[in-house]
């Protein structure tokens, strides 16, 4: 049998390999699929994740304090095993950089790894000249993976694909100072006027950004979805018959439990039979507001937090669950994103409640799957779907999985080969 060796991608991803990152699991999921489909990647990524080793994959550091600062964090965070050894090293190794980085956040406000595609962009013409890579492919929640990308696009000749998995600027409002709103809608019209397709993950950031630019040529929503589980949903027996609600993933600002956990009391309170069967587990990280309501709640046995835990741990526990709580930020980019997490509820098999704001794009993938979706700022709503899905959980209607979900990163790989077929026919023409 005859082999043909494989294509090759210089994939430049900022944030890959790091656990509990949506950015990093997005670029993540898509690697052993490409692999399946005869695409080496030769990956080029900053220094806070592990390398692969099935494939190339080098690294560079930023230059500036911020991301120097940043890059040192995750190198200790992935090394100490514990809150206190963390800080025994951080505070004596980032003193130096200190005066340094409050001086860049004067004169700069950009984010901490904008300085990253000064080594990526040399070491990314490097590895072109090593390794011969067909196309680049620049994606990972980094703006500047594609400032590299573009430099280095430009000076080899390449075709780039650009895939923005948040947008760079929002249409409403700007936290940040005029100075800064205009770097990055330079930035992003640069990419949609150099780029040979530019990816985006929902169809209102796509058209948001067109029409932005006055571009709307070669601009794609793609899902990114998530990888396969090793097992198939399985057959769904709640234990003691309890209905236990999960939420995996940050609750922090205003991703917090401010309208989850006041609903879940009213439930109770107007289903006093919920006070046995019911249980909120909850799996991450918790900030200060959260851990306040969870504190006060007054039925303290229901509602357990975890803590952070690996993703294929909570991925196993994902599929145990009841039903799955996904919550969405209350503010005004939310209809501009879709949570990474929505992917990997929905191939577990198991009832998904979406608490979304302003976004009917992620409504629609909710309740096309038969899942449930809500206001997430409105308790009333919340109290009522709890309800329900209780109910339903104790007749027997939540036992069996949902249909596998659509929503795969070998779909979404299917469709980045698409375009990038039309790219490189375009590119050789």
């Amino acid at each position: 049998m005859t082999t043909y060796p494989k294509k090759k991608w210089l994939i430049l991803s900022y944030l890959a390999n790091r656990d509990a990152n949506a950015c990093s699991q997005h670029i993540d999921d898509k690697l052993q699929p490409l692999l399946d489909r005869d695409v080496e990647p030769v990956l080029l990524s900053g220094v806070g994740g592990k390398k692969y080793t099935a494939f190339p994959h080098e690294t560079a550091l930023s230059i500036a304090p911020s991301g120097l600062r940043n890059e040192l964090r995750s190198f200790l965070r992935t090394r100490c095993t514990n809150k206190f050894t963390f800080k025994l090293f951080e505070t004596p190794l980032l003193i130096p950089i200190l005066p340094f980085y409050l001086l860049e956040k004067i004169f700069l406000d950009r984010d901490d790894d904008w300085s990253w595609f000064v080594r990526a962009r040399q070491k990314g013409k490097m590895l072109c000249d090593r390794y011969h890579p067909e196309l680049i492919y620049s994606t990972g929640g980094s703006a500047s993976a594609h400032i590299a990308a573009f430099h280095i696009a430009k000076a080899t000749g390449l075709p780039w694909i650009a895939e923005l998995q948040d947008p760079l600027i929002h249409d409403k409002e700007y936290h940040r100072n005029k100075r800064a709103f205009r770097y990055y809608h330079n930035l992003e019209t640069m990419i949609r006027k150099n780029s040979c397709a530019t990816l985006f993950m929902c169809d209102s950031a796509k058209e948001n950004c067109n029409a932005r630019t006055g571009i709307k040529a070669n601009s794609h929503t793609v899902y990114p979805g998530a990888k396969e589980h090793a097992l198939p949903p399985a057959a769904f027996a709640a234990k003691d018959n309890i209905c236990n609600f999960s939420h995996f993933g940050s609750l922090g600002g205003s991703r917090s439990a401010e309208f989850l956990i006041p609903a879940l009391q009213k439930s109770i309170e107007q289903n006093p039979e919920f006070r046995n069967i019911i249980k909120l587990n909850l799996y991450g990280t918790c900030d200060t507001k959260s851990h306040k309501f969870i504190a006060n709640f007054p039925f303290p046995d229901i509602i357990t937090f975890h803590g952070k835990i690996p993703r294929e741990k909570a991925l196993q526990l994902m599929a145990l669950s009841s039903c799955l709580v996904l919550i969405q930020n209350t503010e005004f980019y939310s209809s501009e994103t879709i949570p990474s997490k929505l992917y990997e509820y929905m191939l577990t098999g198991r009832p998904v409640l979406g608490l979304t704001y302003h976004n009917r794009e992620i409504d629609r993938l909710l309740l096309a799957e038969g899942h449930f979706s809500v206001a997430a700022d409105n308790m009333d709503a919340i109290c009522t779907a709890i309800t329900t899905i209780t109910n339903r959980q104790q007749s027997g209607q939540l036992q069996q999985p949902h249909s596998p979900s659509p929503w795969t990163a070998g779909r979404a790989v299917d469709q980045l080969l698409c375009i990038a077929k039309s790219c490189l026919k375009k590119h050789h023409v």
